[in-house]
């Protein structure tokens, strides 16, 4: 719920001081003024506080609310936030986001994906469950969701629902039975593209740890496109395929034929995509080798020297 629908009117938070006489005198208190203030958090909405000052009739004492003293530094806070508190489009962009938020609770709970009590986010692998129940509970879902007020108006719901519409066939469909030499198996359809996404973003996670950038642009414009597949050697199956009775990966490519490998390099370097725009000038200059050499040379005589300053 927006937290300007909280109240329909902004509530009144009185702030008094809660002694009966003066803390100097002891005298009775009289109330000398009132003061209002409208006040805006983003956890409560719009409220107005109002202190009562009130003041000793023998020794014009002032006392006032001592939960006022004590929230003080609140009221800075909120001088200081103030405009922001006070920005129409950053309500209206909230109210936004919570309505996607109310959305996408009802589809989790529909799919049972990415569940609140879980800590792995949209990497979770999900819920298990009858796939007809949740077909049942998409059904509903969807419902749901067309039925809203707001729905004719909502593009991004619109366009959700039309791509749910699209591949329900594929979202709900029955395993695929196969014939092996082993005898028919069951091979469960991947409904959705989670595993390639997971997949993704734990790449990119690993570029950014590993070089400090944040753009994995560069990274998958370059590499081969085999090289992800490394990621296959985590998975023990993978790795029994691949050995093949044998201990280690070194084994298996002691085996692997020189010239193969040399074919297989130098095919990937005729790949022109696979080579930077930058460097594509440097390599087509005739004396590239040379040069290249050149200045390693003097990078290697530079800092043979600087190591001798120090010394």
């Amino acid at each position: 719920m927006a937290a300007s629908s909280l109240f329909t009117k902004p509530p009144v938070v009185a702030f008094r001081p809660s002694i009966p006489q003066c803390s100097d005198c002891g005298g009775d208190l009289n109330v000398q003024k009132t003061r209002t203030r409208s006040i805006s958090t983003l956890h409560v909405g719009r409220f107005r506080a109002q202190e009562v000052f009130l003041t000793c009739k023998s020794c014009s004492h002032t006392e006032r609310s001592e939960e006022r003293k004590d929230n003080k530094p609140y009221f800075k806070v909120y001088l200081d936030l103030k405009k922001i508190i006070k920005d129409r489009t950053l309500w209206e962009t909230v109210s936004v986001i919570e309505e996607k938020i109310t959305v996408f609770e009802e589809l989790r709970k529909a799919m049972r994906i990415a569940p609140t009590s879980g800590r792995h986010g949209l990497n979770d692998e999900g819920q298990k469950g009858n796939i007809r129940t949740i077909e049942k509970r998409v059904k509903t879902f969807r419902a749901w969701l067309t039925r809203r007020k707001d729905y004719p108006q909502n593009s991004a719901a619109q366009k959700m629902i039309a791509q749910i519409d699209k591949y329900w066939e594929k979202l709900f469909a029955d395993p695929i039975t196969v014939e092996t030499p082993a005898g028919p198996i069951l091979i469960q359809p991947q409904r959705t593209n989670n595993i390639l996404e997971q997949f993704f973003r734990s790449l990119k996670r690993a570029n950014r740890r590993r070089t400090g950038n944040a753009s994995s642009s560069r990274m998958l414009r370059t590499i081969l496109a085999e090289t992800p597949l490394a990621r296959n050697l985590e998975n023990p199956s993978y790795m029994m395929i691949l050995l093949n009775g044998k201990a280690s990966l070194e084994e298996v490519f002691a085996e692997v034929d020189i010239d193969t490998f040399r074919d297989a390099f130098r095919e990937a370097q005729n790949v022109p995509e696979k080579i930077p725009s930058k460097l594509k000038p440097l390599i087509a200059m005739p004396d590239f080798p040379e040069k290249l050499l050149s200045m390693v040379e003097k990078a290697a005589v530079r800092r043979k020297s600087n190591r001798i300053l120090r010394q």
